[in-house]
């Protein structure tokens, strides 16, 4: 409980970038997707599909967004902590690498 519907997260993404693009307009906006490869649980893979999908679809409409996701083969876990969404530091140099890529 407490997740936002499926249904409902893209018009209330939709909402707010519309409220960052009019209070800041010239800023980029990036949206760190955090990989589910580590996570055995069905609702929260595929809940990051279809947020990834709808980001995706958004920065095609919001020029100042910016979908970052990286691959699987570049996520690993955190090395003292079975949490699926702590990563090793791999994941976050491959984060680093993309926001680089865009910020460069």
């Amino acid at each position: 409980l407490g997740l936002l519907t499926l249904a409902e997260l893209e018009g209330l993404y939709k909402r707010y970038f519309e409220y960052i693009r009019k209070k800041y307009p010239r800023k980029k906006i990036l949206f760190l997707h955090f990989p589910t490869v580590l996570d055995n649980r069905k609702q929260f893979i595929e809940r990051g599909a279809v947020i990834l999908k709808i980001i995706n679809k958004l920065s095609l409409e919001y020029e100042n967004l910016i979908s970052i996701n990286i691959p699987e083969e570049n996520v690993s876990p955190h090395e003292d902590d079975d949490f699926p969404y702590h990563y090793g530091k791999e994941t976050y140099e491959a984060f680093l690498k993309e926001i680089n890529s865009y910020l460069l």
